[in-house]
Parts: structure tokens; C-alpha cells; sequence
């Protein structure tokens, strides 16, 4: 029951009881409910899930490069949390796109953070001939204010070079910068 609360967050708010019943409808119809309940509540074992993974990854990918962000995210935590034998094999940095100066940049699925109450906080690393930048950012979707809380940059053998732990200040979201795609991919929704 664990796993599948992991991989379903949206059923936080039901039962397990009720889950099961579910559960065992839609996918095993042909067990009693008593013989299933059992199975899965009780002996609680654990299932070996495969296929399963790359299809969140390719969703959670498809996600991503469509600019929701949110959803993205909560198909590779369902990875993460939820077939965590192949938490480890799935690479937290996905790419978004690519920036107007060349360098491809990337969102860490697996530290973004959407709270319902603001500021949603997304790290992005920048990668480029000269090196990479690591950039955490701040997000309010209600006032559409970003902030650049801190900052990392490596040269390209992967040696940092500079850290920044100071906060740029609440700014407005420039039109047609990458501010404005991470703006509208966090604060995007529904697909």
C-alpha cells in the first residue's frame, strides 16, 4: 500500500480500505476483495515494477518540454517515491530547452518544490563550451515576481569557480526570457 500511495499522491486523502476496494476492481477483478486486501494490506509485499517507470519518464519529460512544469515533476517523484528501484538509475536533471547565448539549460525534478502557499523554488543548471551555472530560483506565481536566491558556477572540467548565496531581490519576469519560461512552466495549471 505504500508503494501505490507513493506512486498515487492524489489518493493521500483516501482510506486505505477504500483505495483497495478500488484497487482491486480496476485491476483484479478476478480475486475476492477479502483475498486481495490481504494480499496487499497485510502480507504487504512488494512489487517489482518495470515498464512502469519509463512511461513517467517519458510523460514526465513530454511534461516538462510542453511547460508544466508541476506535472513533470510529480511523474518523476512518482519515480523517485514510488519504483525506487529505479529511483536511482533516473537522472534528476531533465533538459528544458536552450537559451538565446547557445547553452542548453536543465530543471532538477527532484529538489523542485510547488507548495500551495508561494514561493514554488526550482533549481536550473545552465551548461555551455565555457562551463555551467547552477541557479536556484524563487517563483511567485500571484505577484509574477522570480527571485535568483543563489547561484554555483563550475568551469568545464567541473571545478567551481564562483558561489553566490545572495538574493538578487523580488524582479519582474522579463517578456521572452528564460524567467518568463520558468514563470509560466511552475505556475502553468493544468496540460
Amino acid at each position: 500500500m505504500k508503494q501505490i500511495r507513493a506512486l498515487y499522491p492524489e489518493y493521500d486523502h483516501v482510506s486505505d480500505e477504500t483505495l483497495c476496494r478500488k484497487l482491486n476492481v480496476l485491476f483484479f477483478p478476478q480475486f475476492e476483495y477479502k483475498v486481495f486486501a490481504e494480499e496487499l494490506m497485510e502480507k504487504n509485499g512488494k512489487w517489482e515494477v518495470s515498464l512502469l517507470n519509463d512511461l513517467y519518464e517519458k510523460r514526465g519529460d513530454a511534461y516538462l518540454k510542453a511547460g508544466h512544469y508541476r506535472f513533470g515533476v510529480l511523474d518523476f517523484t512518482r519515480i523517485f517515491k514510488g519504483i525506487p528501484n529505479f529511483a536511482d538509475s533516473t537522472d534528476r536533471w531533465r533538459k528544458l530547452g536552450r537559451s538565446g547565448d547557445g547553452r542548453d539549460y536543465y530543471l532538477d525534478v527532484k529538489s523542485a518544490e510547488f507548495p500551495e502557499s508561494q514561493p514554488m523554488q526550482l533549481w536550473i543548471k545552465m551548461t555551455g563550451k565555457k562551463g555551467s551555472k547552477t541557479l536556484a530560483y524563487e517563483i511567485n506565481c500571484r505577484t509574477r515576481l522570480i527571485d535568483n536566491t543563489s547561484m554555483v558556477a563550475y568551469d568545464p572540467s567541473g571545478t567551481v569557480m564562483n558561489t553566490s548565496e545572495l538574493s538578487g531581490g523580488w524582479q519582474s519576469i522579463v517578456p521572452d526570457s528564460i524567467g518568463e519560461q520558468l514563470y509560466n512552466g511552475a505556475c502553468s495549471a493544468a496540460p
